[in-house]
């Protein structure tokens, strides 16, 4: 029911029923081995930045035959520290091997959320789509890391409409 976090590398499986948390405000956290967030179990992560390790967090299993598995009810807590632009991407989990994801988070900041894949959800006002199967910046490819890419609010996008339809037309009143 306790924290683990900092930065350094871990050889041994990792079984969290507390609070994971990787980084040092932030940072990165290895794991030379799998890791299973157990039912009431979270992985903390803090946003601060676009650079993984020195502005946000990032749990990095590090071993061809890592899994990274999430069991019944656990929760995916995001703390976020500055306003990021639409398609800034995370990955908050970098699996070196092949195995997918096992399971999804059911929690966000201990609220029951939609997490599923593709899913998009609110944090301080930001929105933000996860993806448990990307890899490199590819944001739902055929990998199996844990991404966050910021979307545009849907009252942004049709405001950009709205303000490319009045741009058409002025140019063509001018013509």
């Amino acid at each position: 029911s306790g924290t683990l976090g900092g930065i350094g590398t871990i050889n041994g499986t990792v079984s969290v029923d507390g609070v994971l948390a990787p980084g040092d405000s932030p940072g990165v956290l290895k794991v030379n081995n799998s890791v299973t967030i157990n039912n009431g179990g979270e992985l903390a992560i803090e946003l601060n930045g676009a650079t993984v390790g020195t502005n946000y967090d990032q749990l990095a299993l590090t071993s061809a035959s890592s899994i990274f598995s999430l069991t019944n009810t656990n929760n995916l807590q995001l703390t976020l520290g500055y306003v990021p632009t639409a398609g800034t991407q995370f990955t908050i989990v970098d699996i070196a091997g092949t195995n997918a994801v096992a399971g999804i988070f059911e929690q966000l900041n201990g609220v029951t959320t939609d997490l599923s894949q593709g899913a998009i959800f609110s944090v301080s006002g930001v929105q933000f789509q996860i993806s448990y199967t990307a890899e490199g910046t590819t944001f739902a490819g055929a990998g199996n890391n844990v991404m966050l890419q910021v979307v545009p609010e849907p009252g942004s996008v049709a405001l950009l409409g709205l303000a490319g339809t009045v741009l058409m037309a002025f140019r063509r009143r001018r013509n």
